[in-house]
């Protein structure tokens, strides 16, 4: 990226070029260097910033992870799924300080990572459901971790909780869908409405009930 494209994302008002390029050279003082010495921040001779091959990136490599599943055979995609989602701790830096990263919502950056989690997610759900109704569970739960609002694995968790008598049950999950739901001040989906009332008919939940 060109250091002017990231000072109009950064500093969408405007900025000096002696703070952007103050800003990046303590950027790249914090990131240090590389086993040969050079900066693990680095320009192409054109003045484009990139980070070097040794910058490990949770997002880069759950990507990459990720699209090399696309390819693979069943039991190859199922391992590469497992591994990206590993890599899932919660929501995407969800424990930034506030005002901070305010240009991140220009990006669009926050719900990519949620949508991608989520289809990751859902997907390792079909994959592993029929013969591995625990590891069907734990995606779910993963993809949860990152996207607790995603109605779509929860119901993918309400129903591997039906069929598999291991896990705290579907009464459990329920409680547990409803108190995030609620938590966000979100109603049930049409989808999640029906799926609980076959589940567990007559039980007329919503969250905060």
């Amino acid at each position: 990226m060109h250091p002017n494209v990231l000072a109009a994302s950064i500093w969408p008002r405007g900025v000096t070029t002696e703070v952007r390029d103050a800003t990046v050279a303590r950027v790249r003082d914090w990131l240090g260097h590389a086993v040969d010495g050079s900066y693990l921040l680095r320009e192409t001779d054109e003045g484009r910033l990139f980070l070097a091959d040794e910058v490990a990136v949770d997002w880069h490599a759950f990507c990459t992870l990720v699209h090399r599943s696309r390819d693979a055979a069943p039991q190859t995609e199922r391992e590469l799924l497992r591994r990206a989602l590993q890599l899932v701790r919660g929501p995407f830096l969800d424990d930034r300080t506030a005002g901070r990263y305010s240009w991140l919502a220009r990006t669009r950056l926050d719900s990519t990572v949620a949508d991608t989690v989520e289809a990751a997610a859902h997907r390792l759900v079909e994959l592993s459901t029929t013969d591995d109704p625990d590891g069907a569970a734990a995606a779910a739960r993963a993809g949860l971790r990152a996207v607790p609002g995603s109605q779509l694995l929860w119901r993918d968790l309400l129903r591997v909780e039906d069929d598999g008598p291991g896990g705290p049950g579907v009464t459990a999950a329920t409680d547990e869908m409803l108190l995030a739901l609620s938590e966000r001040g979100a109603d049930l989906e049409p989808e999640t409405e029906a799926l609980v009332e076959e589940l567990m008919p007559g039980s007329r939940r919503a969250p905060g009930a």
